[in-house]
């Protein structure tokens, strides 16, 4: 039994955790393996849904400011995870769709910044415009 406890504290170790906004309030995510902490910045409309392929509704933005969304592959050694964010207009229908891809890194859990507008700058980051 000690020997599961010490494995389960090395892997909580290693894969490290994450807090962040989910669609029903505030939660923690616990790594076990690598993933991407994807920090979004939506200002096409003032809400948004983030999906996961595999996991379906992630977080929900609400306003321009950025927020951090930790994601994890759905399959155990999965390289990519797929990211598809639905922007809504003020009655809820979907105003656009925007679809990337995200590659994880196998030795860290890494941090990725996607960021949807309309305006269209020289930023490092993922950059989507608004449709």
């Amino acid at each position: 039994m000690k020997k599961f406890f010490v494995c389960v504290l090395i892997a909580l170790a290693v894969g490290g955790c994450a807090n962040y906004q989910g669609p029903q309030g505030p939660r923690t995510v616990v790594f076990l393996q690598r993933g991407v902490i994807l920090q979004v910045t939506h200002t096409c409309t003032g809400l948004a849904e983030v999906h996961q392929a595999g996991r379906g509704l992630v977080a929900v933005i609400r306003g321009a400011r950025p927020q951090n969304v930790p994601m994890s592959p759905v399959i155990w050694g999965d390289r990519e995870i797929q990211v598809t964010l639905i922007s809504l207009n003020e009655s809820g229908n979907v105003a656009g769709t925007h679809v990337e891809r995200f590659y994880i890194d196998n030795a860290s859990t890494t941090s990725q910044t996607w960021l949807l507008s309309n305006t269209w700058g020289g930023s490092p980051s993922r950059q989507s415009r608004c449709r």
